[in-house]
Parts: structure tokens; C-alpha cells; sequence
């Protein structure tokens, strides 16, 4: 099960065909834009834009078309991810300066390298709860970054969940990418004791508070590296494991 919009969730669901396994899109949180159009900051003020995934490129890219705006084409653009870039493409018609497949520390090393301090001031898209502390990371390294919140994650009620899992019958996994999805789906506590697989770290943390005990985290946020992890989960887990839970 991939706790993600069918279409956030296709690319996993097509690699794990490749093996024979079976991938179900069943997203538990639903986005909400939260930005005015008055308070849309200039992109000219900005060296850089970040993006780090393709949902904030979307919703960035509907915000600066509404307002007549768009990114200048001196502004460097990094994108997260494969699918980050191809949606940059597809909306902004520019491919990213830069594409690093990591966040954290590694991602700021990497844009620091690239772009050393003029990338600063960077203006960076995000979730309102996004958990990630970039921002502070790339601060050390001298490139002040604004985060714009344009959008928050909000949980599907619990019925709705239910009832949708009734339909879908037994899994075997459960894939996270974000831990507002292990937030919305630990609600329903018999699905606790299912392997659970992480997209990174923050998320892996979000599954341990939440009654997790069969965690597998991938090593990078790349869907080959998300697959990896599925099928480590599907091959070593251990079955009933919190079975107390009902």
C-alpha cells in the first residue's frame, strides 16, 4: 500500500510490478492551499528557488500564474528528485540548475558546491508542517532561505480510511513519504502491526512514535531506492509482530 495520490504513487506502483508485486495508491491526507494572492512574494527578490517535491511545484506554479508572475530566468531552480524536475519542466517550461536526490545537510553541501553563496536569498515552497530543518542547514553554509508555506497536509477522517481499507482487503507493506501520512494512518491501529516502509529518516521517527515496531527506511528518496526497501520489508518481516493491537 503507498500512502500516496495515484499519481504521486505510480512510479513505485509500475517498479513493483516489475516483480511480480502488487502496489495500491491509497493516499490518508488530503493538501489544502493556504496562500492569499496579496501576499505573494516577489520571485525578483529571489537568487533561487528550491523545490522539493512535486507537489510544491504545482501548487508554486498555479500561485505565480494566478498573479501574473513568473521565475525569472536569471533565478537558479534546484529540484528533489526526478519527478520534482520533470514537473519544473512541465510547468515552469525550464529545466532545473540543479537536481540532487538527497535533503538535509547533503542537499545544502551540494547547492553550496554548485552555487556557493549567490544562491542566497533562496525562496523555497514547502508544506506549512514541513519537519525538514534545510533551512538551518543551508544558513551554515551562508544562503539565507525564506520558506513560503503555500499549502498544509490535512488527515482524511478516520471513517473514510475504514471503509476504504475494507474494500481494498489484506496488505502485506505500507509505504510512507511523509510523516503526516504515518500520523493519519496510525490512527487506525490495526495497521500497526503491518511492515511499514519510510522515505527517509524524519519519517522512519514519525512510525517509531506512533507504535511502529517492523520499520524499514530507504536510503534515499529515489523511487529505486523506496522499491529496495519494499522488498526488504516484504522479505524479512515478521509476521503478528504487535499483534495486541485491534
Amino acid at each position: 500500500m503507498i500512502t500516496r495520490e495515484p499519481e504521486q504513487a505510480a512510479g513505485i506502483i509500475a517498479r513493483l510490478a516489475e516483480y511480480g508485486i502488487t502496489g495500491i495508491a491509497f493516499p490518508v491526507t488530503r493538501t489544502e492551499v493556504i496562500v492569499r494572492l496579496d501576499s505573494i512574494p516577489n520571485p525578483d527578490d529571489f537568487n533561487s528557488v528550491l523545490f522539493t517535491s512535486p507537489r510544491s511545484v504545482t501548487i508554486a506554479a498555479d500561485i505565480f500564474h494566478s498573479a501574473g508572475k513568473d521565475l525569472p530566468r536569471s533565478s537558479r531552480v534546484v529540484a528533489v528528485g526526478s519527478a520534482t524536475m520533470k514537473v519544473v519542466k512541465e510547468r515552469f517550461l525550464r529545466s532545473p540548475d540543479l537536481v540532487g536526490n538527497a535533503g538535509g545537510e547533503t542537499l545544502a553541501n551540494l547547492i553550496k558546491s554548485q552555487f556557493g553563496r549567490s544562491a542566497s536569498p533562496m525562496l523555497w515552497p514547502s508544506a506549512k508542517e514541513t519537519a525538514s530543518d534545510l533551512a538551518g542547514d543551508l544558513l551554515q553554509k551562508g544562503i539565507v532561505v525564506e520558506k513560503w508555506s503555500i499549502y498544509e497536509t490535512l488527515m482524511i477522517e478516520n471513517e473514510v480510511i475504514a471503509d476504504n481499507l475494507e474494500e481494498i482487503g489484506e496488505v502485506e507493506a505500507i509505504f510512507f513519504a511523509a510523516p503526516s501520512a504515518v500520523n493519519s494512518l496510525s490512527r487506525i491501529k490495526k495497521m500497526i502491526i503491518k511492515p511499514g516502509v519510510a522515505i527517509g529518516d524524519s519519517t522512519a521517527r514519525a512510525m517509531a512514535a506512533n507504535g511502529w515496531q517492523q520499520i524499514f527506511t530507504a536510503k534515499s528518496p529515489t523511487e529505486a531506492a523506496c522499491v529496495a526497501a519494499i522488498l526488504q520489508s516484504l522479505e524479512n518481516s515478521t509476521p503478528n509482530v504487535g499483534a495486541n493491537y485491534t
